[in-house]
């Protein structure tokens, strides 16, 4: 902790002095010269901050998170834990397996105004219906792991969430092969969030971390609709 206090004390104070320096001469420089830092060399800061301390470090070690569990908030959880990565300079892919881009989802909404360090690809075709020609959903859900496994290997992202991606395991749209495939396949330094009900016990086992959210109360049991803003 004190060797990450002081690389980011030294880059504070080059900052600052540069700063500084610039106002001396009179070109309205105001801007902090970390910050210019930061957002020109936005692939490289997580990294070089990284390698500067040895323990402790930010991306010492690229984890596995599973939420699971029939209680609401797995895909709430990972886009909290994806915006306080991005708000440490990291790189976040989230790509939606199930839901679709007919309904305009918050997190889109919000994803459009973080800029390009902050995306998310919404690939599914909605819910899977007992009795339903599930053929276009499994093109889609084909697409979506084709477009995981080039990001997570890329180098593009330090972040990559893999929304709802147990349902599409749990219909048969995807072979739980192919995704256990792609974690061990995962470069070392990249996290990689799986979201969704049922999560396997293969899963469970390759994962770092996994939580379970477990169904106290719902609202819908009470015959609330899906809120917006919460739900979606």
């Amino acid at each position: 902790m004190g060797a990450r206090k002081t690389f980011r004390g030294l880059v504070k104070g080059f900052s600052s002095g540069l700063t500084t320096l610039f106002k001396g001469f009179g070109s309205g420089f105001t801007v902090p010269f970390e910050r210019l830092l930061r957002a020109k060399w936005a692939k490289l800061w997580v990294p070089i901050e990284s390698l500067f301390f040895f323990g402790g470090a930010v991306m010492k070690h690229g984890l596995v998170m599973i939420f699971t569990g029939n209680g609401k908030g797995k895909t709430t959880a990972a886009i909290g834990t994806a915006l306080r990565a991005w708000g440490h300079g990291m790189r976040v892919l989230i790509v939606q397996f199930i839901k679709s881009g007919r309904v305009e989802t918050g997190e889109c909404l919000a994803a459009a105004r973080l800029g390009e360090r902050f995306v998310i690809k919404t690939l599914g075709e909605g819910f899977v219906f007992e009795g339903e020609d599930v053929e276009r959903h499994r093109d889609a859900a084909r697409r979506a792991l084709e477009a995981a496994r080039e990001a997570v290997q890329s180098g593009d992202w330090d972040l990559v969430v893999l929304d709802e991606i147990t349902h599409a395991l749990r219909h048969g749209l995807i072979s739980e092969e192919a995704v256990l495939d792609l974690i061990i396949a995962k470069p070392p330094l990249v996290h990689l969030i799986l979201t969704g009900r049922g999560a396997s016990q293969a899963l469970i086992e390759r994962a770092d971390t996994v939580t379970e959210m477990r169904c106290v109360k719902h609202h819908y049991e009470h015959g609330l609709a899906a809120q917006r803003g919460i739900e979606y």
